[in-house]
């Protein structure tokens, strides 16, 4: 989702995904993204937006090489500029 603040200058953004995993070793992936943008001219705008991605292991049907619970999968942050010709 996002929400436009400052008239039209800036829009924050925020969302959130799950992917689930039903083979041998069930896992989940749960996302959480947050971002920004703002535009400082009418053609030139700053977008920043950071990431954590989770790994949730549950039932491994005995294997014993993973165990249950969470783990940080990947994070990042991704800045960028664009300009409009």
């Amino acid at each position: 989702s996002s929400y436009q603040i400052i008239e039209d200058t800036m829009r924050l953004q925020a969302g959130i995904s799950l992917m689930d995993n039903k083979s041998q070793i069930r896992s989940q992936l749960v996302s959480l993204r947050a971002g920004a943008d703002y535009r400082l001219l009418n053609s030139l705008s700053i977008n920043v937006v950071s990431f954590l991605r989770f790994n949730y292991l549950s039932d491994n049907q005995g294997l014993d090489s993973y165990e249950k619970g969470f783990d940080m999968n990947a994070s990042g942050v991704i800045c960028s500029i664009n300009y409009k010709f």
